[in-house]
């Protein structure tokens, strides 16, 4: 870790372990399924609604550098699976396919968040202050255009 002074480098650190750890958790939520990267992945840009087709599908992805025919074959994978119904031009995530990619991130959001329930109330709210702060102060600098774009917030 980088020293406490100046303090910039030291929260840049700090944000990143904690982004490490939050991508350690989703692995421990997603791998027992079975599935892999790429189909997870796929799985996710229709649940979030970032894609609606194959061809959407391979454009969001088109810097993975994949054949199409791989993104087809994760969709014929979470078809096989119940996850999908349709076509590759029009395909529906299932109430199952919905619940198990949800599931994943209620897994997620487990995994990140079990260690602190050590805390106390007192440090609970010590701590929510103290990243409202940061984050405040991040968009408030103009710093957090980044940070809301990968993380959602």
């Amino acid at each position: 870790m980088p020293e406490l002074t100046p303090p910039l480098p030291y929260i840049e650190q700090t944000v990143s372990c904690l982004n490490a750890y939050r991508d350690d958790a989703h692995l421990a939520a997603w791998m027992p399924s079975g599935l892999d990267a790429l189909t997870l992945e796929t799985l996710t840009l229709l649940w979030r609604g970032e894609a609606d087709s194959l061809e959407a599908v391979c454009e969001k992805l088109k810097g993975r550098d994949h054949p199409r025919q791989v993104y087809a074959d994760a969709l014929g994978e979470l078809r096989k699976r119940g996850c999908l119904e349709g076509t590759d031009a029009s395909p529906r995530l299932t109430e199952a396919g919905k619940a198990f990619r949800e599931r994943i991130e209620q897994d997620t959001d487990r995994y990140f968040f079990t260690p602190w329930s050590c805390l106390t109330g007192a440090e609970k709210v010590e701590l929510a202050s103290l990243v409202t702060h940061l984050r405040d102060g991040l968009i408030a600098s103009g710093s957090s255009s980044s940070y809301q774009k990968t993380s959602g917030g």
